[in-house]
This record gives structure tokens, sequence and C-alpha cells, in this order.
């Protein structure tokens, strides 16, 4: 899987040793799937994916994700993974994105930032690849 933050700049996260940002999951897939998709925006975001803030170089740039990253995965086969060990979660059912909703969240400069739930069925990633749905009330719903 790959190493990446949970989500993007601006949102709180750790930085690497020598003071630079981390990379995050967008980008670091970014081979793959553009990083400046409409797919990284969930049509019931209203606070998550427009967040701004001040890049290194006095830009304002736009954090440009609605979903949040599995980081524990990073760096790993998904068949190491905690969900597939010790809980003995088959890939199709071991989330690796999912919408970023429902707290309030602080950015790096320390911002706090209130996400209401904007719906009780979540997006989700799941570790065999397939995007499905997650209901609060009936778990994981199969593709189809």
């Amino acid at each position: 899987m790959p190493v990446g933050t949970y989500m993007p700049r601006p949102w709180l996260n750790f930085l690497n040793d020598d003071g630079t940002w981390p990379t995050s999951f967008n980008t670091a897939i970014s081979d793959y799937f553009e990083i400046d998709s409409k797919a990284w925006k969930c049509a019931g975001d209203r606070a998550v994916h427009d967040v701004t803030y001040t890049d290194d170089e006095g830009r304002e740039q736009i954090g440009g994700s609605s979903y949040m990253y599995v980081s524990s995965l990073g760096g790993e086969r998904i068949e190491n993974s905690f969900f597939y060990e010790r809980l003995n979660l088959p890939l199709p059912r071991i989330p690796v994105a999912h919408d970023f909703d429902g707290n309030t969240y602080e950015t790096q400069d320390g911002r706090l930032i209130p996400v209401d739930f904007f719906h009780a069925t979540r997006n989700l990633l799941f570790g065999d690849g397939h995007v499905g749905k997650y209901d609060q009330d009936q778990g994981p719903q199969q593709p189809g």
C-alpha cells in the first residue's frame, strides 16, 4: 500500500524528520489517478475538499480531498495489515479510504473546522480496489 498521510495539507499531520511535508495519499497515487480529478470531491462535501492553505511559496492552495486514507496501511502489503491478519477481514471488506466527515478537524495552522455528517451511507475504497458503500446501520454494502 502507498505511504501517505490520512489527508492532504492543510489538515493536521506530522512533519517529516527534516521538517518537510509528508506525501498525501492523493499525491502518492497520482501516477494512477489524477490529483485534480473531480472524483476527489464528494458531492455532499461542503467543508473539507475546498479548505485552503498557504503553501511554502506563499500561494493559496485548496486541500483537494473529501476522503480520508487509512494511513496505517502504508508501506505494507495489505495481507500483512491488522485488518487482514488480526480481524480476518477479506480484501473486499478492508477499508482503504472513506468519506472525511462527522467531527471537528484541525488544520496545520490551528484552525478548527467542524464537518457535519453529510450522509449516513459513506463511500469507501476497499482493499481489493472496488469502491462501495458502507451504511452506518447495515454495514458494508456488496457491490453489484
